[in-house]
């Protein structure tokens, strides 16, 4: 039989979804495997080939692909050059996935029914989620209920850690600290004159580290090394070799959790099911638990851009003050040096 699944989610996403391809792959129970993803998350894949297939389109390009009558036409003929039996829509994809799922010629089609649907029949085999698992748990689900669609017996246990060994380079520095100050959507972000304060701060004592994006600069001065990753195998590479990661809800915060690498995170909208799910022990989660629009970014919804605290606006993020992010970095370090000198 073969298979189609599509993930064109953000790289976080695909971390999490990686056990599952990496189960599916190992199994071998498809004749062909097709995964259809991002350029950026690819690499996280390339490992597995040739026993799983790569298609992959940008984020930007695959959503409004509906509004687009020629790239949608083009992204049919990819769907059904997969010739699948069976077509999985992971969690969280959008209409697009949906439609190329039900023209790919895919006898059964499975996943959720999320409210913005506006293909009724694109599921025929609907697959039950809890709304406020794990995400790592629900992508688990989905993997299992499509090699039970297949004929197989369903998987047992829980999610095992992604195995990120393929991509680990030498680094390119050497850091106690290392920040990402960037998130998918400006309103799962920290401000960034507060991250700067903070590493201009923690620079007086430790060697810290900066990430930096098109939207997150380093702070100015010699005291913080500005990192500029070439690939996914420089992220990864640092990441696995910091002492501590401070960032947002990100995708560099779904690698931490895969390395095992100690985290401050600060959380902001998002609902506890996209907690870091391995190794949770070495992550401080920094939550206002207070705010009645908390977890106001919840699975299943359409995704937003803006905060929708109209009184207050991102009053789950200014609530955390340099002094307190501060403090909870230092002694979150000193907490866990020992275990990974």
């Amino acid at each position: 039989m073969n298979a189609l699944i599509f993930k064109v989610n953000q790289l976080g996403d695909n971390v999490v979804f990686l056990p599952v391809a990496q189960r599916l792959a190992a199994d071998g129970i498809f004749s062909h495997l097709t995964l259809w993803t991002t350029p950026l998350a690819a690499p996280l894949y390339r490992v597995l080939e040739p026993g799983l297939r790569l298609e992959f389109s940008s984020y930007q390009d695959f959503y409004p692909a509906w509004k687009h009558p020629l790239r949608l036409l083009s992204f049919t003929r990819r769907s059904r050059k997969a010739r699948p039996d069976l077509a999985l829509v992971a969690e969280d994809m959008g209409n697009t996935a949906y439609f190329l799922g039900l023209v790919s010629g895919a006898a059964k089609r499975l996943g959720v029914r999320p409210p913005y649907l506006k293909i009724p029949h694109a599921i025929n085999v609907e697959v039950p989620l809890e709304p406020d698992a794990p995400a790592a748990e629900k992508a688990w689900t989905l993997g299992s209920a499509l090699v039970q669609a297949a004929g197989n017996s369903p998987w047992l246990g829980t999610p095992p850690t992604p195995d990120l060994s393929h991509l680990m380079r030498e680094p390119a520095g050497s850091f106690d600290i290392l920040i990402h100050a960037g998130a998918s959507r400006a309103y799962k972000r920290w401000p960034l004159e507060r991250f700067h304060e903070l590493a201009i701060r923690l620079a007086g004592e430790f060697r810290v580290g900066w990430i930096v994006t098109p939207d997150t600069p380093a702070p100015s001065g010699p005291q913080v090394a500005a990192l500029s990753p070439r690939n996914l195998e420089d992220l990864v590479s640092n990441l696995a070799q910091t002492k501590l990661f401070i960032g947002n809800n990100s995708g560099p915060m779904n690698i931490a959790s895969a390395l095992g690498t100690p985290s401050i995170i600060l959380v902001g909208p998002s609902t506890r099911s996209w907690d870091p799910y391995w190794h949770a022990d070495r992550f401080r989660m920094l939550r206002h638990e207070a705010l009645p629009c908390i977890a106001c970014d919840p699975p299943g919804l359409s995704i937003r851009e803006v905060c929708t605290n109209k009184k207050t606006p991102m009053a789950c993020m200014r609530f955390w003050t340099v002094d307190r992010v501060e403090s909870e970095a230092r002694a979150w370090i000193h907490k866990w040096v020992p275990i990974r000198n």
